[in-house]
C-alpha cells in the first residue's frame, strides 16, 4: 500500500546553509540540479537536521511549487553515511511535514496495528499545563 507519493526528486549537494544571499537558516545554497556549475536556493524546513542538511550534505530536492517563494527547490531527503560502517549509506527523510503526511495517511487507511479502532483524530493539538508545558502534539485522537 502506497501511503505517500513524493514529487519528482533531484540529487544535489548543499553548498552553504544559511545561504550567502538569504541569511535565514531555512534557506540553503545548493548545486543547481539542472546546471551543476551554478547554484540555486533551496528551502530547508528541517534546518540542519543534525548535519543531514548542512554544508556538503547530499540531498534530494524537488522544485518548489510555491511560485511566491524565494527558493526554487525544497529539500526532502538526505543521504546518511554511517561513520561506523564505511561505504554504508541510507536515505533519510528530513522534511518534517512529510512524516506528518505519512502518519496521517496511515491513520486514514487504518494500518497502524497498535491503533486498530481509530474513531477520530486532530492535527496539531495544543497542550497547556499552567506554568509547565506549552507545546503541541502532531496528532491526538480517540481509539
Amino acid at each position: 500500500m502506497l501511503l505517500h507519493q513524493l514529487p519528482t526528486l533531484y540529487e544535489t549537494q548543499i553548498i552553504k546553509r544559511p545561504s550567502l544571499t538569504i541569511k535565514t537558516p531555512y534557506i540553503a545554497d545548493i548545486t543547481n540540479p539542472d546546471d551543476p556549475k551554478t547554484t540555486q536556493l533551496a528551502h530547508s524546513p528541517s534546518l540542519g537536521c543534525c548535519g543531514l542538511a548542512d554544508k556538503d550534505a547530499t540531498v534530494f530536492v524537488s522544485k518548489n511549487e510555491n511560485t511566491k517563494a524565494k527558493s526554487a527547490y525544497v529539500i526532502y531527503l538526505s543521504i546518511y553515511s554511517d561513520p561506523y560502517h564505511p561505504g554504508k549509506k541510507e536515505i533519510v527523510g528530513i522534511h518534517p511535514k512529510m512524516s506528518e503526511l505519512l502518519v496521517e495517511n496511515a491513520l486514514k487507511a487504518n494500518v497502524l496495528r497498535k491503533l486498530p479502532n481509530i474513531r477520530s483524530y486532530r492535527r496539531e493539538t495544543m497542550v497547556h499545563v499552567p506554568d509547565l508545558i506549552h507545546s503541541r502534539f502532531d496528532f491526538s485522537g480517540i481509539d
